[in-house]
Order: C-alpha cells, then sequence, then structure tokens
C-alpha cells in the first residue's frame, strides 16, 4: 500500500477502498469522516468531518493526497495568523 505521513498521520497516495486495513489487518477501509487533530508550533488545530477511508473495524483512518494537502494549508494559515487553538469544520 503506498502510504506517506502528513502530521504524523497516514495518507493514501491512491484510493484503497474496501482494501485490508494495514493498522489491524482484519477491516477493510471504508468511505467516510473523521476528526484530524494537528499540534505544531504550539497550536492545536482540530479539523472535523475530514473526508477518510476508515477501517470498518479498528478505526484507523487514512486521507488522500489532496485532503492532506488542503489540511496542511489550512494549519499553515491558522498557525501564521497566530491561533492557538482552532476549530474547522470541513469542507470550509
Amino acid at each position: 500500500m503506498n502510504l506517506m505521513l502528513l502530521f504524523g498521520q497516514r495518507i493514501l497516495k491512491q484510493n484503497y477502498m474496501n482494501s485490508i486495513c494495514p493498522t489491524c489487518k482484519n477491516g477493510t477501509l471504508e468511505p467516510g469522516t473523521t476528526t484530524v487533530t494537528v499540534e505544531r508550533a504550539g497550536a492545536l488545530i482540530i479539523f472535523k468531518e475530514v473526508p477518510a477511508d476508515v477501517c470498518n473495524n479498528c478505526g484507523a483512518y487514512f486521507l488522500n493526497e489532496a485532503t492532506s494537502k488542503d489540511l496542511y494549508t489550512k494549519a499553515n494559515e491558522a498557525i501564521k495568523k497566530g491561533a492557538q487553538v482552532e476549530i474547522l469544520k470541513l469542507p470550509i
């Protein structure tokens, strides 16, 4: 499975729907949403309702590359404006 890390989160470079979960090896990945928490540079940014591939067994989630880039950009914007805590609901 082609995985990469962003903010310590696993992201999928391709769509692996209905694949076996690489975390628990028992569940399958299904479309869903999750909450992603980013802690960086003294800031805590929480993204709610993030589209993700979510394991139906263990709840592990994987973000696609486009979503990850979007979160990265939005987190950097929050940090640049001096946010210490920011909660965002996607899509925004």
